[in-house]
C-alpha cells in the first residue's frame, strides 16, 4: 500500500500475512534489498531475527495483540509490527515519523530524547 500527500509519496507498507491484507491484497513474497544485500523478510521473521539485521528500535511497544518497533533514520520511520505469538506482520515506512509527534510519543509512552541521536 503506497500513501501520497499532494503527489508525494508519503508512506508505504508491506504486509507480510494474511490477517492484516483482508480482501484486497496477499501478503508480500518478493525479494527485499538492505543496501547490496538480499535479505529473507517474511511472516516467518522473528523480532530476534528482525534485530540481527537491523539493529535495536528507538523505541518498543508491547501491548496483548502486537509488538510494534519504531526504527528512527532523521525524517524516516520504520514501524515493524510482530504478532504476539511470533512472526513479522507489517512493515511501515512512513515520513515524517509518527514519533515526532509528540501527542503519539506521549501515547506510546515514549521515555526517551526526541529526535534520536
Amino acid at each position: 500500500m503506497i500513501e501520497a500527500d499532494e503527489g508525494t509519496v508519503v508512506s508505504f507498507t508491506v504486509f507480510f500475512d494474511e490477517d492484516n491484507c483482508a480482501e484486497r491484497c496477499t501478503p508480500f513474497s518478493g525479494i527485499t534489498l538492505h543496501g547490496d544485500h538480499q535479505i529473507a523478510l517474511s511472516h516467518a521473521t522473528s523480532e530476534r531475527e528482525w534485530r540481527e539485521l537491523f539493529g535495536e528500535a528507538y523505541w518498543r511497544d508491547v501491548d496483548d495483540r502486537e509488538t510494534l518497533l519504531f526504527h528512527e533514520f532523521g525524517q524516516v520511520e520504520w514501524q515493524a509490527e510482530f504478532a504476539t505469538a511470533g512472526g513479522l506482520r507489517v512493515l511501515t515506512i512512513v515520513t515524517p515519523p509518527l514519533l515526532d509527534d509528540l501527542d503519539q510519543r506521549e501515547a506510546y509512552g515514549v521515555d526517551k530524547a526526541w529526535p534520536p541521536q
